[in-house]
């Protein structure tokens, strides 16, 4: 059992569970999931390695649309237990990652920041002559 920001994720059941609700995943869906709540920000190739490094076809053709059905398939479900799933940068450069629905939006950006090809006309704007914490 993994213990994460208040998310348990328990890897023999296929189960992920917050804030008291559960729901179960089939196996690349829960990997997927899975990979999101603990990787941070990865693009799509990245997700697709993760799913398929271990065959010796080296997965599916077409690996960055097999990525867009099983994100679209998870959402919803993620959703129902108050995972959101999220999304930055450009289409050829974004990064996608799942969070608590109830983060801060800071806490968001730091994430996001860590593996991403976030610029800094990406980032908000804060005044120039702020002074103390916002």
């Amino acid at each position: 059992m993994i213990h994460f920001q208040g998310i348990a994720i328990d890897r023999p059941k296929r189960t992920i569970a917050h804030d008291g609700n559960a729901i179960h995943l089939s196996g690349l869906r829960f990997r997927l999931a899975s990979a999101l709540l603990l990787g941070g920000p990865m693009s799509k190739e990245t997700l697709f390695d993760l799913l398929y490094d271990d065959r010796e076809d080296g997965g599916p053709l077409g690996g960055r649309e097999l990525i867009s059905v099983l994100l679209s398939q998870i959402k919803s479900r993620l959703a129902r237990i108050g995972l959101e799933l999220h999304a930055d940068g450009p289409y050829r450069c974004r990064r996608y990652w799942a969070e608590p629905i109830n983060r801060k939006e800071g806490d968001a950006i730091e994430r996001r920041e860590r593996n991403s090809c976030v610029t800094e006309s990406d980032r908000p704007l804060l005044p120039q002559n702020q002074e103390g914490p916002l």
